[in-house]
């Protein structure tokens, strides 16, 4: 029986975090907690989202917005 190997695949990046709390990325702009302001961050980016550290810590993960459109459809919820 053949081993099944999974591998965490990812680009890893460094960014500085604005006073603004946030960083770009691909000409997206990501917010942070106010806590990280003016920091380097740690991002790993993956194909559909990216996790941001600081010094060891986990602070979040965000969707990776893909669409240059900011006018997207708005989610319909309860129906």
């Amino acid at each position: 029986m053949p081993l099944q190997v999974v591998v965490d695949c990812f680009f890893k990046s460094s960014k500085q975090v604005s006073q603004a709390s946030l960083f770009s990325f691909e000409r997206n702009c990501y917010s942070l907690p106010a806590s990280n302001a003016n920091r380097p961050v740690s991002v790993r980016i993956y194909p559909d989202w990216l996790a941001v550290a600081a010094e060891g810590n986990k602070l979040c993960e965000n969707a990776q917005v893909i669409q240059r459109s900011h006018h997207l459809p708005a989610k319909i919820i309860g129906a």
